[in-house]
């Protein structure tokens, strides 16, 4: 039996990872933000927030997908914000901490 060394799994799980937000590049291009599925720079910050995201157990496409999108409206220095941050640490379940992105994002519009 052949048994999947870490290191694989890790690299599988960056492959999914890197077309993930490929895609959510993508979609934020066409939903009419200034995301540019080229660049290499952009994708290297998303997969970057995505691995900080995934550190706080905040890991779900739906919520990094949202996540994406406020940091486009409210740039670099959303993630920046303990209080932002830790603000959506304490709401459970998941769908209070999309419904706050939600409202982060319509209040930028």
């Amino acid at each position: 039996m052949y048994r999947m060394q870490p290191h694989s799994l890790h690299a599988l799980e960056e492959q999914q990872r890197k077309k993930f937000c490929l895609t959510c590049l993508q979609d934020l291009k066409d939903d009419g933000f200034p995301a540019d599925p080229a660049s290499t720079q952009e994708l290297e910050t998303l997969l970057s927030i995505s691995r900080q995201l995934e550190k706080l157990k905040l890991n779900s496409q739906r919520f990094q997908f949202r996540y994406f999108m406020a940091y486009y409206l409210l740039g670099p220095e959303f993630l920046e914000d303990p209080v932002m941050l830790n603000t959506l640490l304490k709401l459970e379940p998941e769908e209070e901490q999309l419904d706050f992105l939600e409202l982060l994002i319509q209040a930028n519009l």
